[in-house]
């Protein structure tokens, strides 16, 4: 983060008395706050022995030297402790997804801190019991109204409890659960700004913006003994955590100023898109399909049920997916999942081509870039790359962050 500049008066006076300062100046901002504690201490206890400080001057003062240097040392030493305390903003980017939890954290003017946890969230007596050590892939347990969750698991794991998956999943206790567990996994005790994101259709509904952000904000009661105050929230159409994300890895921004950027965010729930035109978001060109990842993944499903007698499931697609696993165990053989899930990308990717073709009809020009975001972007490229075969396509690196790490850089402007 870059400081602003000190009063002038302080300024100046700081440069005329320059050595008094190097050591405070070179110090970590921890240090420069013992520092000031112990010269103040040491100072007391001086006076009150009767004991004028010993002065680290190099050379000969008068009294009026002494005290101009004491003082801008003081000025200098509270206005930055004040500066740092108050441009401290602390930011949280939550991408609460069906499939994954992904969270960006940290301090404005720093990078970001970044974790990503399966999106599975019930009451704690729905979790099976691992026989194995769970190491990384052990839930958290927060509380929903008085009631522990675990969140942040695989949705295999969970027992007797129905998948959300439908377009009121900000609305239920586990969505509540996953925001609940990304605050705490932020390490955070006060949070300055959360940003998160919606579908692009739902996005535009005002009343769900609205509750959203008053249930988000406030003072949440994350476990028995911990509570975690956001102070404010801001809310914006999902594919847009991943143009601020795209943008900020530009060396010259400016060179799409003028440009058509169409961002696509191949969800697990649903596949969501904007049009962004000199900078502005066309509402009129921008939406959100269904037919999305966990579409090509039952699609995948089923066409290995029919070589092999019966599919792997939906889930057991999914985890290998997530973790970079090429086969699945079918009747106690390894299965290659790649040439089944290219077929049904190709399939479930060409619907949603039309979709976006059909969304974009309206516009005068055509798109002069396109911007992919989101853990099934490698699904759908292929598809997009097709249908839009004469304009650019790039996918964001680590693309599954780069919505929560738009989140957090758009929360930081």
């Amino acid at each position: 983060m870059t400081l602003p500049q000190p009063p002038k008066k302080i300024l100046g006076m700081r440069f005329k008395f320059e050595p008094y300062f190097k050591d405070f100046r070179e110090a970590s901002l921890d240090n420069r706050h013992t520092l000031h504690r112990r010269t103040t201490a040491r100072k007391e206890d001086l006076k009150a022995q009767g004991n004028a400080p010993q002065t680290p001057c190099r050379c000969v003062e008068d009294e009026g030297v002494k005290f101009a240097r004491r003082s801008v040392e003081r000025l200098w030493v509270n206005w930055n402790f004040t500066t740092h305390k108050e441009n401290a903003v602390q930011i949280v980017g939550l991408d609460i997804g069906y499939s994954n939890l992904k969270v960006a954290f940290g301090e404005d003017g720093k990078e970001p801190a970044l974790v990503s946890r399966p999106a599975g969230a019930a009451p704690s007596e729905h979790i099976g019991q691992r026989i194995m050590p769970a190491g990384a892939d052990e839930p958290l347990r927060v509380l929903v109204d008085g009631k522990e969750y675990v969140a942040g698991c695989s949705h295999d794991r969970l027992e007797n409890w129905a998948r959300e998956l439908h377009k009121d999943y900000t609305s239920t206790d586990s969505y509540r659960a996953l925001f609940n567990a990304g605050l705490l996994l932020s390490g955070m005790t006060e949070i300055d700004r959360v940003v998160t994101g919606l579908p692009t259709s739902q996005y535009f509904d005002d009343g769900l913006r609205k509750h959203l952000a008053k249930t988000m904000k406030g003072e949440h009661q994350v476990t028995p003994k911990k509570k975690i105050i956001v102070k404010d929230v801001k809310i914006v159409p999902q594919p847009l955590g991943g143009f601020v994300d795209y943008l900020n890895h530009l060396e010259d921004p400016s060179e799409i100023e003028d440009a058509s950027v169409l961002v696509i965010d191949p969800g697990f729930f649903s596949v969501d898109w904007v049009l962004l035109v000199n900078g502005e978001f066309k509402r009129g060109s921008s939406g959100t399909s269904l037919d999305a990842t966990s579409v090509i993944l039952d699609e995948a499903s089923a066409l290995i049920g029919k070589d092999y007698g019966s599919g792997p499931g939906r889930s057991k697609m999914e985890n290998a997916v997530r973790s970079g696993r090429n086969t699945v165990s079918v009747h106690g053989t390894r299965v290659d999942i790649a040439p089944y899930l290219a077929a049904a990308s190709a399939t479930v990717g060409h619907i949603v081509s039309s979709q976006l073709q059909a969304s974009l009809r309206k516009e005068e020009s055509a798109v002069d870039a396109i911007v992919m975001v989101g853990g099934g972007a490698p699904l759908f490229q292929a598809a997009i790359k097709e249908a839009f075969d004469k304009t650019p396509l790039t996918i964001s690196e680590s693309s599954v962050f780069a919505n929560a790490r738009g989140f957090w850089h758009g929360g930081a402007a």
